[in-house]
């Protein structure tokens, strides 16, 4: 479970783990309650534990990231405790959302859907009536 940073709070009791959830930036992770988040780790050993296949969608603003962790077992939503350190993310001078008709983010399907492409300020001088978009396999480049 990742949460964004907010300000400058640090909150080593796990507060702030339980009380946030997940950002729709975070791609990957599902909690479906307080304390049960998915999927299970990809690999793990005696020391580790591996999650394959998350990802954090761009932004036009740096955005940093914490990590909390959870033992499993007992269900107690205050059992999360937030891991040292930080995940920063650069701005990207690009990014994008694709939502549903009714506002949620696209996982799949064959739903329709709206994609929207967003610049940060001054992060180009293209005229946004000329940008053309592709989509393509996630282990395909667009190059």
């Amino acid at each position: 479970r990742s949460e964004e940073v907010a300000g400058e709070e640090d909150d080593l009791r796990g507060n702030l783990c339980a009380e946030a959830s997940s950002p729709a930036a975070v791609q990957g992770l599902r909690c479906s309650t307080l304390h049960t988040c998915t999927p299970r780790p990809t690999t793990t050993t005696a020391l580790a534990a591996t999650w394959a296949g998350l990802s954090i969608n761009p932004d036009p603003r740096a955005t940093t990231y914490r990590v909390c962790y959870h033992p499993g077992g007992l269900e107690d939503r205050y059992n999360w405790h937030l891991i040292p350190g930080v995940i920063a993310i650069a701005r990207s001078a690009l990014a994008f959302t694709a939502v549903d008709a009714g506002g949620s983010s696209v996982i799949g399907g064959r739903e329709a859907f709206v994609l929207s492409v967003r610049r940060a300020v001054f992060g180009s001088y293209t005229d946004v009536g000329d940008w053309q978009v592709r989509l393509v396999r996630g282990h395909f480049s667009c190059e």
